[in-house]
């Protein structure tokens, strides 16, 4: 199976983003009294990101080493992705109902995201039952990527907000 590489340095990241979101967590809020909702949702998409992220670099390599072919190990991986992709958009919606967006810019983001995972599922879909796609990798390792683009922007944010809080509160 090529891309095994490609896999495992994904596993790397992921497990790395979710671990420093940890520490920069912990360190930012330990003396706080109240954590802002958004915060809090911040820090869980980077750690369930990174978890799950981690588990789906890994899933191909191991349902390929316990002797299934290429080709089923790929589309087993492309119908577990799709499935997970609708746990994370009703995680999702279900705990952004009550934060409202103001900004546009944010709105824009918000609805970029939806669709690119919108594109995600459907092309592992394609990939499973082999419209277009004959249980190929490509699918799925872009299907890996968005992930770590959100996980990695929360953790921008989560590194920078309060930075950019301090400098409002002092001027």
């Amino acid at each position: 199976m090529d891309g095994t590489d490609q896999l495992l340095t994904i596993t790397q990241v992921s497990v790395a983003l979710a671990g420093f979101a940890g520490v920069v967590s912990a360190y930012q809020h330990k003396q706080e009294a109240h954590v802002r909702r958004g915060d809090a949702l911040g820090i869980a998409m980077m750690v369930n990101i990174g978890l799950v992220d981690a588990f789906f670099s890994v899933l191909p390599v191991m349902l390929f080493g316990l002797g299934f072919s290429e080709v089923l190990t790929w589309k087993m991986s492309s119908a577990l992705m799709a499935a997970n992709y609708v746990v994370f958009f009703a995680y999702i919606f279900r705990n952004m109902r009550r934060i409202k967006v103001k900004k546009l810019s944010s709105k824009l983001a918000y609805a970029a995201l939806y669709l690119s995972g919108l594109l995600f599922f459907c092309l592992n879909l394609a990939n499973t039952f082999g419209i277009g796609y004959q249980g190929v990798s490509g699918p799925y390792f872009v299907s890996l990527i968005l992930p770590l683009i959100i996980a990695g922007f929360m953790f921008a944010r989560l590194v920078l907000r309060p930075l950019w809080r301090s400098v409002k509160d002092s001027e």
